[in-house]
C-alpha cells in the first residue's frame, strides 16, 4: 500500500509542476559557504508550519556529500515549545542547487535555491510545483527592500506570494 500511495503522490505532484514555466535556479551554490544556520523570514508552505515561530534551519556539509538539514521552531509563540526535525538532503545535479531533500524515508521533496545572496546573506528556497518557498537570512530580521525584491522575484516565478507568511523571530 506504501508503494501505491507514493506512486500516486509522485503523479499528482508532477501533474500539478506541469501547469508553470520551469523553475530556474541560481548557477552555483558552495555548499561550504551555504553550511551554517539561516533564520526563516517567511514561508508559503503547508499548514503544519503555520504556528512556527522562531523557525532556523541549520545545514551540515556531510563528508559523503549528503546535507544534514536540522529544522527548529517554537510552536504558538517565539517562547512556546520547541520542535526540531532532522532530515537529509542530496544535491541532484552539478549546480549544488537543486537537492532532493528526506525527512521520512522514502518520502522525499525537491528542495530548490532559486536565489542567492553573492555573500550568502539570503536566499530563496522552493520547489517546482510551486507548493513551498522560503526564504531564508543569516540575521533574525532581513531588510525590507531586499525582502520585497525577493518577493517580487518569487511572483515572477509563478510563486503564490500573496500567501506568504511572515515568521516570528524572537531576536527580530
Amino acid at each position: 500500500m506504501v508503494n501505491g500511495t507514493y506512486t500516486y503522490y509522485v503523479y499528482e505532484r508532477n501533474k500539478k509542476t506541469k501547469q508553470y514555466d520551469p523553475l530556474t535556479t541560481v548557477l552555483d551554490v558552495d555548499l561550504k559557504k551555504f553550511s551554517g544556520n539561516w533564520y526563516e523570514i517567511s514561508k508559503l508552505s503547508p499548514r503544519y508550519e503555520d504556528k512556527a515561530c522562531n523557525s532556523q534551519v541549520h545545514y551540515t556539509l556531510q563528508p559523503n556529500g549528503m546535507i544534514e538539514v536540522k529544522n527548529t521552531v517554537n510552536l504558538g509563540s517565539v517562547d512556546g515549545p520547541q520542535k526540531t526535525i532532522t532530515g537529509f538532503a542530496k544535491p541532484t545535479d552539478s549546480t549544488n542547487a537543486k537537492w532532493n531533500l528526506t525527512y521520512y524515508w522514502p518520502f522525499s521533496t525537491q528542495y530548490w535555491i532559486t536565489d542567492l545572496d553573492e555573500n550568502y546573506e539570503w536566499a530563496v528556497v522552493g520547489e517546482p510545483t510551486r507548493e513551498n518557498l522560503w526564504i531564508l537570512s543569516r540575521k533574525p530580521k532581513m531588510d525590507r527592500n531586499i525582502y520585497t525584491g525577493l518577493v517580487e522575484k518569487a511572483r515572477a516565478k509563478q510563486f503564490a506570494v500573496e500567501k506568504l507568511h511572515e515568521t516570528p523571530q524572537k531576536d527580530a
